[in-house]
Parts: C-alpha cells; sequence; structure tokens
C-alpha cells in the first residue's frame, strides 16, 4: 500500500462564516478534518495558509474606486478579481480555525 497524505488548504478564520471571505459551511470543516486527522494514520499532513500584505494588490480597498469581486484589468497583471481584504499577515482572520487540529507531529 502507498503513502497516505492529508493535505489541508486555508482552514481559516476568513474564510469560514464571519470572516472577511466567508464560505458557508466553512466552520463545520475544522472539526471534520480534525476527526479525519485523529483517526487515521498519515504519513505526511501539510497545512497551508493564505497570507497576504495589508497592502495586496487585489484587495479593492487599494485599488481606487474599485468594488468588490468587480474584475479589474490591473497593469503587469491583466484581469484579477478584486477581493476583500482577508487573511492579512499577522491578524486573527489569518489564523487557522480554533477548531482545527494543525498541532505538529
Amino acid at each position: 500500500m502507498g503513502l497516505a497524505a492529508l493535505i489541508v488548504i486555508d482552514v481559516q478564520k476568513d474564510f469560514c462564516e464571519g470572516g472577511s471571505l466567508a464560505v458557508e459551511g466553512g466552520n463545520a470543516l475544522a472539526p471534520l478534518i480534525s476527526d479525519c486527522r485523529s483517526s487515521h494514520s498519515f504519513d505526511l499532513v501539510v497545512f497551508s495558509k493564505d497570507w497576504h500584505p495589508a497592502d495586496h494588490i487585489s484587495f479593492f480597498t487599494n485599488n481606487e474606486g474599485a468594488k468588490p469581486f468587480e474584475m479589474k484589468q490591473l497593469p503587469g497583471v491583466g484581469d484579477q478579481v478584486m477581493w476583500p481584504p482577508h487573511c492579512v499577515q499577522d491578524t486573527s482572520g489569518a489564523d487557522f480555525h480554533p477548531e482545527l487540529d494543525y498541532r505538529e507531529g
């Protein structure tokens, strides 16, 4: 049998209900992922984080006249969705969901 990996992508407060870029049902995922991790043996467990500087070019607040979720043509980038600020470095919104078991080991 091959190796087993658990790869968890961006389960952060800003992507869950109450966050600045919430996905419906996001709060329900963290305990499910934690249960999966504790009930199975994985050879590798990886967690990623969305992690933006406050002045990120894709935030609508950093582009004069932009509105959330509209497409805007940015020089050197091309078409870009204008996102609400989210997962800003060193803010609580960038933290993992509190029910997510992201401990090492």
